[in-house]
């Protein structure tokens, strides 16, 4: 199973969820598939990206914030809110939650640009 970016990235994560320093991946994720979801809170993405220390890739989950009915017309509609040539600045750890599986992962905001 692969880490959780929060576990990958500890180094670079303040106590209250802030990056010491934000961490920018340019087309991080064309090696790899984005999976999305609808979440209560918004659509959750999470993409798989390497670390700075290890060839070991790791979790990114990101949070888009936004009602239940948006999230749902964006996903039915393929209007995903990042893809794969995106720049993605990490800007603060949401929370952590447990999954439907029990596996414990957190959500991230990010920039897209």
């Amino acid at each position: 199973m692969l880490k959780d970016f929060s576990s990958a990235f500890a180094d670079f994560l303040n106590s209250d969820g802030s990056m010491k320093l934000p961490i920018t991946f340019y087309h991080a994720f064309e090696a790899g598939p984005i999976h999305t979801n609808i979440d209560p809170d918004g659509i959750i993405v999470t993409v798989t990206v390497h670390t700075i220390d290890t060839e070991e890739p790791c979790l990114l989950t990101m949070l888009f914030p936004m009602p239940l009915g948006a999230a749902k017309a964006k996903l039915r509609q393929g209007r995903l809110p990042v893809l794969p040539s995106s720049a993605v600045t990490v800007r603060r750890r949401i929370d952590e939650v447990i999954g439907d599986s029990g596996e414990r992962y957190s959500r991230f905001s990010v920039d897209v640009k």
